[in-house]
């Protein structure tokens, strides 16, 4: 099972040598490294030509800056791998991160997967602290509307990771690949919610695994850990540009562009209820639209008193 390690760096000379020599040091080397240096213009590229020479393999492809998913797009079409490993330049690998991947890969037949991370902190009380976006059980993800939508309409579970985590099939991302550049331009970061939200619609198997071998710098420039909790209008726009694009290239009905948050599409064929997806899509993008409306209603309503007192 032939293996692809990817970087994308913008700007990080200061750390993404460590991210390559994390990847040299693996107990299970992969077949190949790319590193994908998306214009930098800090001496990133030197020091990415220094460390290649210097663990002895892997290449650089060097593109105008084009933000985070043009760096994912020149690194699929180029990697030869059946399985492809996401590795931010300021994050690294623990030395069995792709060993104890494939292994819990080969358990069962998915198309993406994913890991827990640690904390890399100059902080003691935060360093080492395991954390995930995805808050779900470990193993593979239910395959019913109903199910998947109880997980993230109702109990806030989103089925993916950061994108050090992500290990997927470079099949199903062939898929996904290549995109529009008017899709490319809009996601500079933040950008691997695309390969989340378009492994489920193209109908993926995800697997989320108990590992944690994954480490996660904490520093001044990190759009996960500084984006919030609440998602600003910008990128609710994107989101639904990307997904729009999406349900028009499939062929999907209109209204499964709200579902897809839910991951309603995240397989092809549900085991459950699955013929009854599209009265489910409208179900589910009414009750989203339906509470929008109460909130909005409800913040009118609290400033209308706020204001009469």
């Amino acid at each position: 099972m032939k293996t692809t390690v990817v970087i994308n760096c913008y700007n990080y000379s200061q750390f993404v040598g460590e991210a390559i020599r994390s990847v040299a040091l693996q107990s299970q080397l992969p077949d190949e490294l790319i590193v994908v240096d998306d214009g930098s213009t800090d001496g990133s590229v030197g020091v990415i030509e220094e460390v290649l020479t210097e663990v002895g393999f892997g290449r650089l492809i060097r593109q105008k800056n084009g933000g985070q998913l043009s760096a994912f797009q020149t690194s699929v079409l180029a990697a030869k791998g059946e399985w492809l490993f996401f590795l931010d330049a300021d994050d690294t690998f623990q030395n069995d991160h792709i060993a104890s991947c494939l292994a819990k890969a080969e358990e069962g037949e998915f198309d993406c997967g994913w890991t827990k991370a640690k904390f890399l902190s100059e902080d003691p009380d935060e360093n080492g602290r395991v954390f995930s976006a995805y808050r779900g059980p470990a193993g593979a993800l239910a395959s019913t509307q109903v199910v998947t939508f109880l997980g993230m309409g109702v109990f806030n579970v989103f089925f993916g990771n950061i994108t050090s985590t992500l290990f997927i099939r470079r099949e199903i991302l062939l898929g996904l690949f290549p995109l529009p550049e008017s899709i490319l331009a809009s996601w500079r970061t933040r950008a691997d919610n695309c390969l989340i939200w378009g492994v489920s619609l193209l109908g993926g198997r995800k697997l989320a695994t108990d590992l944690a071998t994954v480490n996660y710098r904490v520093h001044g420039s990190n759009s996960w850990l500084s984006q919030g909790k609440e998602q600003d209008i910008g990128h609710r726009i994107r989101s639904l540009a990307f997904k729009e694009h999406f349900r028009r290239q499939l062929g999907l009905p209109s209204q499964a562009v709200l579902p897809v948050s839910q991951e309603f599409l995240k397989n092809k064929q549900p085991a459950l209820f699955g013929k009854y997806w599209t009265a489910t899509g409208l179900l589910m993008a009414g009750f989203e639209a339906r509470w929008t409306v109460y909130f909005r209603l409800l913040k009118a309503r609290l400033k209308f008193v706020l204001k009469s007192r």
